[in-house]
């Protein structure tokens, strides 16, 4: 899985996109631009993720890689004019290919303009620098209703492309031509008064005279009965208006709206803190789960002596047994591995180190020494209230596969505490010596024991060679998740 670095969180607020396209042929259109151009011209364009918080209305950006993040107005002035000048001849070259693509034919066409349209962006929308190369976010988006501009020509009004003469055009090209018969350059009768057009204007002046009076009588309305008073009127008016009322500056409301504001935006820094906080964080670092601060488990009691403890696997007389194990079994020559990841990251395999977080690797088969056709590995915890607390991940390795053996091996995975299957999952390993790791499911300690119904009755052996069943009288909080994986081989 290929490592991204989260740059910022922003909010659509005020803006749309030039074109949807822009989301949903995102890879095609960087695939393009990387291969006619470079990685680094496809570079600039940030992949937009939803938030993880669910919030439709913001957008998380990220890059590949890992690297150092900045905004390019926060470097200083002899780093930030390369990178600037950088910036622009990118720009260049991918308008260059847009409009290449635009006469290479109508399939190209398409994809030429929606690489045009990525270039635009709202004005002074921040530059980010990842290692030293500009990367753009915003990118695709507008102002909200930011269409062509209206632009006025002598007798045209012309609006997005459209062209139509204006009234006053009209009447001086009428009032210009010769009538039917006369000829031109004779001499003309003087125009008749424009009687009606006085009467117009008369009338036009005694409507704004009305509407400007009902203005000011709903606004002596409005203030007589308080709904406008403030302490901000002019001591003139509150002379003319004797009923208005005065309202408190700094009222209690006031002061409940402001506190109120201030505490959502508190959240909503929290918010996008965690949101960069989780895209950053590597896999290899799994986040220990939070305390819970009102209720205490305490550890389960250690097993008693002498107890003959059941096991879904057929372990070797050398093996030693544990309060909590972990088994993995399979059939054939082929060699699969065994491990646990500690909630320290430590891990726990055949190769060193085979202790940690109370663990011990036990078990190893098919390694060359210990060949069987019925191999198992085994992890034990000799007291888990001895082991740390936090979450743990079982793994399994498919590391050599015999040429005697079919492509797909089957096996189980098993978590049994005190003869008590908590956890069961099967899987198939096919890929052997590609580093492949498959990563099984992960549990918490200390155990919330809690009776189960996903873990099936399992028939097992105790020890001295008896058969017996396992049931599903305990359980713990298990769910999947991504571990480290072991290394090779000795």
């Amino acid at each position: 899985m290929s490592e991204t670095t989260a740059i910022a969180i922003t909010r659509r607020t005020g803006l749309e996109l030039v074109d949807p396209k822009l989301r949903t042929q995102y890879d095609q259109m960087i695939a393009e631009i990387a291969a006619r151009l470079s990685p680094d011209h496809a570079f600039i364009f940030s992949r937009p993720e939803q938030s993880l918080g669910g919030d439709s209305d913001q957008t998380a950006w990220f890059v590949d890689g890992v690297g150092e993040t900045s905004q390019l107005r926060d470097l200083p002035l002899e780093r930030r004019d390369p990178i600037e000048r950088r910036l622009a001849q990118i720009e260049d070259d991918i308008r260059k290919l847009a409009e290449e693509l635009k006469s290479a034919g109508p399939f190209s066409a398409d994809l030429g303009r929606l690489i045009e349209k990525a270039l635009e962006r709202p004005l002074g929308e921040p530059v980010w620098v990842v290692d030293g190369r500009p990367v753009l976010v915003n990118w695709g988006l507008r102002v909200a209703g930011d269409r062509a501009p209206l632009q006025v020509a002598p007798g045209l009004v012309t609006v997005a492309g459209s062209r139509t003469a204006t009234a006053a055009t009209a009447a001086t090209a009428t009032e210009a031509a010769p009538a039917s018969g006369e000829r031109a350059g004779a001499p003309q009768a003087p125009p008749p008064p424009r009687a009606v057009g006085r009467s117009r204007n008369v009338a036009g002046s005694l409507l704004w005279l009305l509407f400007a009076a009902l203005l000011l009588i709903c606004g002596d309305l409005l203030l007589r009965a308080c709904a406008l008073a403030v302490p901000a009127w002019a001591p003139f008016l509150q002379t003319l208006l004797p009923n208005g009322c005065r309202v408190d500056e700094a009222g209690p409301q006031t002061e409940m709206r402001l506190e109120f504001n201030r505490i959502q935006n508190e959240i909503e820094a929290d918010q996008r803190s965690l949101v960069l906080k989780a895209a950053n964080c590597p896999a290899s670092c799994p986040i220990p789960p939070r305390p819970d601060r009102h209720t205490e488990v305490a550890p389960p009691p250690p097993p008693p002596p002498h107890e003959e403890v059941c096991s879904p696997v057929e372990l070797p007389s050398t093996a030693d047994r544990g309060e909590l194990e972990l088994d993995l079994k399979w059939a054939g020559s082929s060699d699969l591995d065994l491990s646990i990841v500690c909630p320290d990251g430590v891990q726990v395999s055949y190769v060193e180190p085979k202790f940690g977080c109370g663990a011990r690797h036990n078990v190893d088969m098919n390694d060359g020494e210990h060949d069987s056709l019925s191999p198992v590995e085994h992890i034990i915890w000799a007291n888990v209230a001895q082991a740390p607390a936090g979450r743990y991940t079982a793994v399994v390795t498919p590391f050599a596969k015999r040429a005697s053996t079919a492509a797909r091996i089957p096996f189980d995975v098993y978590l049994t505490y005190r003869g008590r299957v908590i956890e069961q999952r099967s899987g198939v390993a096919t890929k052997f010596g590609s580093s492949e790791r498959i990563r099984m499911f992960t549990f918490d300690l200390p155990l919330a024991e809690r009776p189960s119904d996903t873990a099936p009755v399992t028939e097992g052996r105790t020890p001295s060679g008896q058969p017996c069943r396992i049931g599903s009288a305990g359980g713990a909080s298990i769910e999947r998740a991504p571990a480290p994986v072991p290394g090779p081989k000795p």
